[in-house]
């Protein structure tokens, strides 16, 4: 072993390899060793890619750093020309053409979104934005986010048919009694809101637009000045204060709304039309369905005011007629009677019993014709009835309830949720009551007006009161219901109609529910003079039960 050791001292020492600059040599015996020479080799290839390597990396990061200053001297060359695109086309913006167009205008300084057209655009733009915004936070894609943008700022062309009504409104261009006449698409049904369009123009002397073209014509200022603060006018009228001519003057409410939105006049109450300034779409759609509803139940009623006027008429003919057969009978009775000297007792009988079959069998016929009539007239009503109702079964603001042989119309829980209703209808206690309506008398009732206390499932109820206007003028009514489970869960949404009670006049008013399950539930009955103030009156329980027995 140690002769071994000293060997490979010796052999170490004589034979090793030198580098000189970059190239690496060998020296003694490993000059002529292949192993060696092929180690050589190898350490001579690995420099050579060493240093292209670098080469390449160096070559790369010049081409980056070159790629950097193209790309921000590109950044540097677009930002100048959105500069230069901005200033150019700057001036026709949205933001510096809403900016130019609220100016001068008395808009400008206002929280309405409806008093200039610019004013509703950039709240749907800022919405887009703000729904685009509330998606990228969420983490959402760039498409995400577009569509989001998109849903949130489009103009429907009911909000765009909305949005004019109220501008034009909110300028005195239109009364809102009008528009609301008007349907969503912004068509307008003559033959549904004519009668109550006519109603602003029922007098020409009145109307706003003749005195501004007839300053001169001082017998209808005069005639029309008659009256003074304490006047009370008559049903459907109001008192109006003229500031033109210092006086009063009982109008209808339509033309008291043309004055006071002519500037021309002020309701004698104090009353102000300030609900205009807080126009929002939600109560614009509200009233305008009301109206809808309210207009389409009218003509309803002069459907089943014409049917009636017509079985009137017919009931009086045809008494007349069995009264003329009675007179007729009579007088031929009375002449076999007269001339019946030669006659014996039982031909003159005899003769009395062919007349009176004669005229039983008239009689007979002609109760028959009646009431051949009579179901013609029904079925005619009944069809056109059907025939109006079928031209709304496809609106989706309007719900149809049918009640015997006629019908209600009322605005759709579609654009009146329940979830919202709090917030549209205003429900006071009764210690908040308006006073001038008497309630009374509330109780379910079946079909034939009978006062029940329970039924069964599938059959219609009605919820009725009668309802006293105890003031001394005309006056507006809503009468309304609600359904409630013994877990206070509502089973039948608010319903409601509307009407005007003359002084000290009484109506029975009723609204139907058809209970589907067996139970005991409970209606809440309230009542007022618009939707936005009703009051609580009395709440009426039922038992639906599947048992023969009703009481």
């Amino acid at each position: 072993m140690l002769v071994m050791g000293v060997f490979f001292t010796i052999f170490l020492n004589s034979a090793h390899a030198q580098t000189v600059g970059d190239q690496t040599t060998l020296s003694g015996d490993l000059q002529n060793n292949p192993i060696a020479q092929d180690i050589l080799k190898k350490i001579e290839q690995s420099k050579k890619w060493i240093a292209k390597i670098e080469q390449r990396n160096f070559e790369d990061s010049q081409r980056q750093a070159e790629l950097e200053q193209k790309r921000a001297e590109i950044l540097q060359s677009l930002e100048d020309d959105l500069r230069k695109w901005e200033e150019l086309w700057g001036y026709y913006t949205f933001d510096n053409i809403l900016e130019r167009a609220l100016e001068n205008s008395p808009a400008k300084d206002t929280s309405s979104i409806y008093d200039h057209p610019l004013k509703f655009t950039a709240s749907k733009i800022n919405a887009g934005k703000e729904a685009l915004q509330k998606v990228i936070l969420e983490g959402g894609n760039s498409e995400q986010a577009r569509d989001a943008f998109v849903k949130a700022a489009k103009i429907t062309r009911a909000e765009m048919v909305s949005v004019n009504a109220f501008y034009n409104i909110l300028n005195n261009n239109a009364y809102y009694n009008q528009q609301v006449l008007f349907e969503s698409d912004g068509r307008f049904n003559y033959d549904l809101s004519g009668e109550e369009l006519r109603k602003y123009y029922q007098d020409f002397r009145t109307n706003p637009a003749y005195f501004e073209a007839n300053p001169l014509d001082e017998v209808s200022w005069s005639d029309l000045g008659k009256t003074n603060f304490d006047t009370e006018c008559r049903t459907g009228h109001v008192l109006v204060y003229r500031t033109h001519a210092d006086d009063y003057v009982c109008t209808t409410e339509y033309t008291a709304e043309m004055w006071v939105r002519h500037d021309m006049g002020k309701l004698a109450n104090g009353i102000n039309e300030e609900r205009h300034n807080l126009l929002n779409e939600q109560k614009f759609n509200k009233d305008r369905i009301l109206q809808k509803a309210d207009s389409l139940n009218s003509k309803i009623k002069t459907i089943q005011t014409h049917y009636e006027a017509e079985i009137s008429e017919i009931l009086a003919k045809y008494d007349s007629l069995m009264t003329d057969i009675e007179l007729d009978k009579r007088a031929e009775e009375k002449q076999i009677l007269e001339n019946s000297d030669s006659d014996s007792k039982k031909t003159i009988s005899q003769q009395i019993a062919n007349i009176r079959e004669k005229f039983d069998e008239l009689e007979k016929n002609t109760l028959d014709e009646k009431d051949d009539v009579l179901k013609i007239l029904a079925n005619q009503h009944i069809t056109s009835i059907e025939e109006f109702a079928s031209l709304y079964e496809l609106d989706d603001e309007i719900k149809i309830e049918w009640n015997a042989d006629s019908l209600t119309f009322y605005p759709s829980a579609y654009y009146f949720p329940q979830q919202s209703e709090s917030s549209l209808i205003v429900k006071t206690s009764s210690e908040n009551t308006i006073s001038d309506f008497l309630v009374d008398d509330t109780s379910f009732k079946n079909a034939f007006g009978e006062k029940i206390h329970s039924l069964k499932p599938g059959q219609l109820v009605q919820i009725a009161s009668d309802v006293t206007n105890n003031d001394n003028f005309s006056k507006k009514f809503v009468y309304l219901v609600e359904i409630k489970d013994e877990q206070n869960q509502i089973v039948q949404p608010l319903k409601w109609i509307t009407g005007q009670l003359d002084s000290d006049q009484v109506l029975n008013l009723g609204l139907s529910w058809i209970p589907q399950t067996p139970g005991n539930f409970y209606a809440d009955v309230f009542v007022g003079t618009s939707l936005d103030f009703v009051s609580h009156t009395e709440t009426i329980s039922i038992s639906v039960t599947p048992q023969d027995h009703l009481s």
